[in-house]
């Protein structure tokens, strides 16, 4: 009987953990069916799927950050990110022949939220604070593209992302940084509003590092999909 009920226990499991697909398969060429097929699996995986490997994305929490800019190193020894769960797919490209992947997202309100340590200098201004930050971003417009070589398992091929780029903007930042000048309130505040008041160029300095994170964050909910779902299924010629 003991038996028994372990073979059903693996059964459930290899059942359970297996990356099911959520969404329909689209022509490649059909990018408004890819479109919304996307976002139905974004809000299929906003509590995260073991058997793809995708962790909850409400938030989505990174363990540790560095980004390191020209003026500008900032730090977070836990970053959480508020906000995926509302993307909105505007186009999705994918090109066979090439191997590429091209996938527009915009998020209206997206949040990065933790312990920092922000120093360096922003121009005439020296910073060197650490406690807890809210980076708050509105109407962000992500542009990734990646290329993905493809691998046989199984007798099926699969997808497995090589590169990746990401470029994006926005039309606000607002930084909170709490106590950015240890110990006195006052300039803290007149350091965080001289930081919103030259936002861009804020973002200029932290862009690449914050760049790689989200385009990591791309290419763990993609390329999961791609390693562990056969490439027929997700699009046909």
């Amino acid at each position: 009987m003991l038996k028994k009920y372990i073979l059903i226990f693996y059964f459930m499991s290899a059942v359970f953990c297996k990356c099911q697909k959520p969404f329909k398969t689209c022509r490649v060429d059909d990018s408004e069916c890819q479109r919304k097929e996307a976002e139905k699996t974004l809000a299929h995986f906003v509590i995260g799927n073991k058997g793809c490997k995708i962790p909850p994305i409400i938030p989505m929490v990174v363990p540790k950050v560095e980004i390191d800019g020209p003026g500008l190193s900032l730090k977070f020894n836990e970053m959480k990110v508020y906000g995926l769960e509302r993307g909105k797919y505007k186009d999705i490209r994918i090109n066979p022949k090439e191997k590429t992947i091209y996938v527009q997202v915009l998020i209206d309100n997206g949040s990065l939220i933790g312990p920092y340590h922000l120093k360096g200098n922003l121009g005439p201004i020296v910073i060197d604070g650490q406690d807890n930050a809210n980076i708050t971003a509105i109407n962000v417009l992500f542009n990734w593209t990646a290329t993905y070589e493809v691998k046989e398992k199984h007798g099926k091929q699969y997808g497995n992302i090589i590169d990746s780029n990401i470029v994006f903007d926005m039309d606000l930042v607002i930084f909170q940084f709490d106590n950015v000048v240890t110990g006195n309130d006052q300039l803290s505040q007149a350091t965080n509003k001289a930081l919103n008041a030259d936002w861009r160029s804020v973002v200029v300095e932290l862009a690449p590092g914050v760049g790689k994170i989200i385009s990591s964050i791309f290419k763990l909910g993609l390329g999961n999909i791609m390693e562990y779902i056969p490439l027929d299924e997700i699009f046909t010629v």
